[in-house]
């Protein structure tokens, strides 16, 4: 038995119900007979707006809704159970297979005397949002490269929000935004009202039906530029008219030190040096540059068997930086590209054992990003969604139409690393064309390349992971 209004058949009537109705009054989508049956609230023989409004009434509880109807199956959509995991099981499942698919990306992302930042989180949302159109061998490739089956994706990132909560913490912002853009013309295929209803219920997408013209980019680019707190500006340069969806997940991070830097101090009318000082960084060409240094004591060790490293706390404990600096003679490339997700959580879960001072120094730093990652993941073995064998036709109402396909995935970051803080920020876009006694002392002055992460402590996974060949000189 169904109720009445239950346009997308999952047991729920909410407001997703009433966008599958509109949707299918303008055309947008078919509905299959049962969706016909509950979807006509008022038992007049038609869908109409009438119906939509009901359904509204229903979802916001101003009237109730004891109409339960039996509805026939339909036979295009097979039975399908998903395994059901614990609470615990989702965070240590899901914490593990984040390292892994972090150090997976940032190795298909590093270049040769070029600065890297890529946000991993940022990435799985908006593979996850591809996962619930996606069927077949094109599933098992996402889920292979993902490291979680579909369902883990789902709940891992529907549960990713709590894990970054702390009530107490009001200086820190942090945002993740999803959303979906598919296009409206003539030409274009229409999408299916279950998919629709399920990137709303499972990632919290906002959805957004138009037109793919000049319009729909300064739209696109306004999303981004809001939701990542101004950091970037726009995501698309032009928009292709022919394609079908783009799938947009963005990230913002802007959280203070628990223990900021200080330029200068003050006493007795007198003026000391602070935490700031002028030094030499060696790029990876060799070549040296003039920065900012900005020196502290931290008590957490990093510790590997080529590299050191430290982590400094941001306010109130939920995040954290933490930097690797790979031994003399061991290149940046070299090591990142001997990490592996076990060796990264290692490393992560070990930074409170050691019981020693870190006199660290960090240099003041902004780094801008921007990639095309279609290659990297083919490299991670998703190869079927970017070509003819795609099997992406759950998006799709019509399910007998060709499948679409990936064209592009754009991806960019930013972060600004100062005396105050750190401020980052990532978006990702699918295209779919078609304290312990003292007992030694570490020094660990970032003073050459190095690697450096913001992680969440909860779960201790990366939200950003990067690494700096290259600084250029200071502007004084």
């Amino acid at each position: 038995m169904v109720k009445a209004g239950d346009a997308d058949l999952n047991g729920k009537v909410n407001i997703v119900d009433a966008t599958c109705i509109q949707m299918n009054i303008a055309g947008l989508s078919e509905f299959s007979d049962a969706q016909k049956m509950v979807s006509d609230v008022d038992n007049n023989g038609s869908v109409e707006i009438t119906d939509v409004t009901l359904v509204q009434k229903i979802s916001a509880e101003q009237i109730e809704n004891n109409v339960e109807l039996d509805v026939p199956e339909d036979p295009t959509e097979p039975a399908t159970s998903e395994p059901v995991y614990t609470e615990d099981e989702i965070e240590q499942k899901g914490s593990k297979a984040m390292n892994d698919f972090s150090v997976k990306l940032l190795k298909g992302s590093i270049k040769d005397y070029e600065n890297t930042l890529v946000s991993p989180l940022s990435v799985m949302y908006a593979l996850g949002m591809t996962e619930n159109g996606a069927d077949g061998n094109t599933l098992k490739e996402i889920e292979n490269a993902t490291g979680m089956p579909r369902s883990l994706m789902k709940s891992f990132l529907k549960n990713y929000p709590d894990y970054l909560v702390n009530t107490y913490d009001k200086s820190t912002k942090f945002y993740i935004a999803n959303s979906v853009w598919y296009n409206t013309s003539e030409s274009s295929a229409k999408i299916s009202p279950d998919y629709i209803g399920s990137v709303k219920n499972d990632y919290d997408a906002e959805v957004f039906p138009t037109i793919f013209n000049q319009l729909a980019l300064e739209n696109i680019n306004g999303w981004v530029n809001e939701k990542t707190d101004k950091m970037i500006p726009r995501i698309l340069t032009d928009i292709d008219s022919n394609a079908l969806m783009y799938l947009i997940n963005a990230i913002s991070f802007d959280a203070k030190w628990a223990d900021p830097y200080v330029n200068e101090y003050s006493s007795g009318g007198r003026t000391f040096p602070g935490d700031v000082f002028e030094g030499t960084f060696t790029n990876s060409n060799g070549y040296t540059s003039t920065v900012d240094f900005m020196k502290s004591e931290e008590s957490c060790y990093l510790k590997d068997d080529s590299a050191q490293g430290f982590v400094k706390q941001y306010k109130y404990g939920n995040y954290t930086f933490a930097a690797i600096l790979p031994n003399r003679g061991v290149k940046l490339k070299d090591y990142v590209n001997s990490l592996t997700g076990e060796r990264l959580t290692k490393i992560l879960n070990n930074m409170s054992t050691d019981s020693g001072v870190v006199h660290a120094h960090l240099p003041k730093f902004g780094v801008y990003y921007s990639d095309e990652l279609s290659d990297n993941l083919k490299a991670l073995g998703i190869n079927d969604a970017f070509g003819g064998n795609a099997d992406f036709k759950g998006m799709l109402a019509d399910k007998k139409a060709a499948s679409p396909f990936i064209s592009q995935v754009l991806h960019e970051t930013t972060i600004s690393v100062t005396e105050e803080g750190t401020r980052a920020a990532s978006v990702t876009a699918e295209v779919f064309y078609g304290a312990a006694p003292i007992e030694e002392e570490h020094y660990v002055y970032l003073d050459r390349p190095f690697l450096y992460m913001i992680i969440n402590t909860k779960t201790n996974t990366p939200l950003f992971i990067g690494t700096v060949e290259n600084l250029p000189d200071k502007i004084n």
